[in-house]
């Protein structure tokens, strides 16, 4: 079977990004009792991180489907955070102002031909390994610390839940001299790998252990004759997908709520 390049996809690209983005945090989410339709989700628990209750939108939002969205945000004292697939109507971003939201970030729309991927060196003193259920706790660790989120958010979200039943989803942790410092998670849809959770623990930044989380399974995807990765990056993490060769195909709005 011949899988897609990102030029066999085009102008499509960004639309499967985002899909690809509403699947799989539907899918990551769901242990933790969302409300959803087809245009909307939200997850509130009450933990003390915006992502830990968190919404978004498909489409472009009116007013009222965001009035819809942020309402169990804006209930109790926690952070929040809301992202919008695409740009939002002045109308729509006055709603979230009124209710406390500011802008965070814009949040690029990636994508690599898995040709042109820059494997880098392997980091010093690293080893990555494929994670099941037997390295879920290894996972997690990573996965929570590098994003610095409550490990309870995390825990339902790691390979012992989610590594059978859920279509192609990959887990791995990258081991530097024996102990867990970064995570990486892939799922494959209709050909098409998706890059997430890759988070590498503050005290190992700036040794290439993220860039290389990243590329290192890519490496045996497109061995497999995979074309095409893709991926939504912070700002902050942007530049470490595009030295691997990603390349941008547009960006998703991002607004957090941190009560005083």
């Amino acid at each position: 079977m011949r899988h897609p390049s990102p030029t066999d996809l085009g102008d499509r690209l960004a639309d499967l990004i985002r899909a690809d983005f509403d699947a799989t945090f539907r899918m990551l989410f769901r242990p933790h009792g969302p409300t959803e339709t087809e245009r909307l989700f939200v997850a509130t628990t009450g933990m003390p991180h915006p992502f830990a209750n968190f919404g978004f939108t498909t489409g472009v939002a009116g007013p009222a489907l965001v009035k819809e969205g942020i309402r169990s945000l804006c209930e109790d004292a926690f952070p929040s955070a809301f992202l919008s697939m695409h740009a939002l109507p002045a109308e729509s971003v006055a709603v979230l102002e009124e209710n406390g939201f500011v802008h965070g970030e814009s949040m690029p729309l990636m994508a690599v031909d898995l040709a042109e991927l820059v494997v880098p060196d392997v980091p010093e003193g690293c080893v990555i390994e494929r994670a099941g259920a037997d390295l879920h706790d290894d996972w997690v660790d990573a996965m929570s610390t590098g994003y610095e989120l409550p490990r309870d958010l995390v825990d339902p979200m790691g390979p012992r839940h989610f590594g059978s039943g859920e279509g192609a989803v990959e887990f791995h942790v990258v081991r530097r001299r024996g102990e867990p410092v970064a995570s990486s998670m892939f799922t494959v849809r209709d050909g098409v790998v998706g890059v997430y959770c890759i988070a590498t623990h503050p005290s190992h930044r700036g040794a290439g252990i993220g860039g290389w989380a990243t590329a290192a399974p890519l490496v045996r995807f497109r061995e497999a004759g995979h074309r095409t990765a893709i991926l939504q990056a912070s700002e902050m993490g942007a530049p470490i997908y595009r030295r691997l060769g990603f390349r941008d195909h547009g960006e998703m709005p991002l607004y957090v709520r941190i009560p005083s």
